[in-house]
């Protein structure tokens, strides 16, 4: 961190509160879940039994713990979106003058985008996409393709029926 040309840092470390770390941050934020979100969160997405969320949830300190040693606390109970909406607020209260700018996603370009299983009368266009993105490092043949696929499948990316 020392070494760190930012003036911010952001350290995702579930056990910070654990050990010698948290002594480097100037703040600490935590996020809070009731136990029933964090027990479905379990179940739907890690695909834990409730037996076993229950025993995971139970081996960790208590939420009370965290909030106690929090800056600031995010209830993370909601989407996504109202989630991050309570972290931006949350970061201008934090750090005044510090202007949070949202990145918006490039507009997507009109098309068909298409995923196809390459076979072997592609071995030259897939040489020659692997030589033009590796920008010379790598140059492939289409004999070293033809080889490769007793190894290896290729799936091509094509948009608008041009390899990409």
């Amino acid at each position: 961190m020392r070494r760190a040309s930012q003036k911010i840092i952001v350290i995702e470390a579930i056990k910070l509160l654990e050990g010698p770390l948290r002594t480097a941050c100037d703040n600490i934020w935590v996020t809070t879940v009731p136990i029933e979100t964090q027990l479905t969160r379990l179940r739907i997405k890690r695909g834990m039994s409730i037996d076993v969320a229950r025993q995971r949830i139970a081996a960790q300190p208590p939420q009370a713990h965290k909030i106690a040693a929090a800056d600031v606390v995010i209830e993370n109970n909601g989407t996504f979106e109202a989630t991050w909406k309570k972290v931006l607020a949350a970061w201008q209260k934090t750090i005044p003058g510090e202007a949070v700018e949202l990145v918006r996603p490039a507009p997507a370009a009109e098309g068909t985008l298409v995923v196809e299983r390459a076979g072997p009368r592609q071995a030259n266009e897939i040489a020659a996409l692997i030589t033009d993105i590796s920008k010379g490092r790598r140059t492939m043949s289409g004999a070293d393709v033809m080889a490769a696929f007793g190894e290896k499948a290729f799936l091509l990316l094509k948009f608008d029926q041009r390899l990409v």
